[in-house]
């Protein structure tokens, strides 16, 4: 009998040492569905917050693109405004050199009595073309400033589209 009672008590101590490890197998259950149930809710967040990332870039290169168009149009436009006054300065320029040329051929006509007035509209005259000289030269260096800034500008704009299509 002494060996049924050690058989009984090793069968025993194995079904409890069994009924231990089928709870840890429960728990280790229960905790990997916990765990997979985390996981999935990170997963989903994580591709919510993938998407709103992808709209935001792409609303922000369509708005950088109309942006881009933009700019390039109100360039087109401030170089042919610009281009029409420098040429209606140079006309306004030929004119006031003509005009000049009529004011000589007067002075031998109505001779020295208006010579004094020659000199002053010489003068007045040559002032003239010195401040439009002057003012053909600075339209000429800002379109020359536009061009530049519209080919930095559209270079940032080529390398942020790269950067956010990239």
């Amino acid at each position: 009998m002494a060996a049924a009672e050690v058989l009984a008590q090793n069968v025993e101590e194995s079904s409890e040492k069994l009924q231990q490890i089928i709870d840890a197998i429960e728990l280790a259950s229960t905790q990997m569905t916990e765990l997979s149930g985390q996981l999935e809710s990170t997963n989903t967040s994580l591709e919510e917050a993938k998407n709103s990332i992808i709209e935001g870039l792409e609303a922000t290169t369509q708005e950088f693109e109309h942006t881009q168009t933009e700019f390039a149009s109100s360039r087109d436009e401030m170089l042919s405004v610009m281009t029409s006054l420098q040429e209606s300065l140079t006309e306004l320029e030929e004119k006031l050199g003509n005009g000049g040329e009529t004011v000589d051929g007067s002075e031998n006509e109505f001779g020295s009595a208006n010579e004094s007035r020659q000199s002053e509209l010489d003068s007045s005259l040559e002032e003239v073309i010195a401040a439009f000289n002057q003012l053909a030269a600075t339209i000429s260096e800002m379109e020359e400033n536009a061009e530049s800034s519209s080919e930095e500008t559209e270079s940032f704009f080529n390398d942020f589209t790269e950067n956010v299509k990239g």
